[in-house]
């Protein structure tokens, strides 16, 4: 009995460092479950996760296992002066990628891995996801 020729598997490429930069607003200063729901999906993608508050002036103590750095600020500049203040605060050149999130939408709704994988980004410079109907 023969089998089919198989192509000696290559080996995969190193997975690039990853940062992930969360921008965070609620009036109340609270953070809601939907917040923890994406903190609990972007961990496992992330070699260093940073939650920036424009409200909240302290992580919650089951956030706190989640996220690397912790960031409270004023909000002036909204998500775009938060992603700065978070960047700011990463080693320059210390990731392959950084991802700038916010929870001003609900997700992620699957897993990002497939996406984030995907070997037509690995060329990028910069590069979005978005879905409107």
């Amino acid at each position: 009995m023969t089998t089919p020729h198989q192509p000696p598997s290559l080996p995969l490429p190193p997975r690039p460092t990853r940062a992930i930069v969360l921008a965070h607003f609620d009036r109340d200063g609270r953070f809601d479950p939907y917040v923890h729901q994406a903190l609990a999906a972007y961990r496992p993608l992330a070699d260093r996760l940073v939650v920036v508050s424009n409200s909240a002036t302290r992580l919650p103590p089951e956030l706190a296992r989640l996220v690397d750095t912790f960031l409270p600020r004023s909000n002036l500049g909204y998500d775009f002066a938060a992603w700065r203040d978070g960047l700011a605060g990463l080693e320059p050149g210390a990731f392959d990628e950084v991802l700038c999130v916010n929870d001003s939408v609900y997700g992620p709704l699957f897993d990002l891995r497939p996406a984030l994988d995907d070997v037509r980004l690995a060329d990028a410079e910069l590069w979005g996801m978005v879905l409107s109907d």
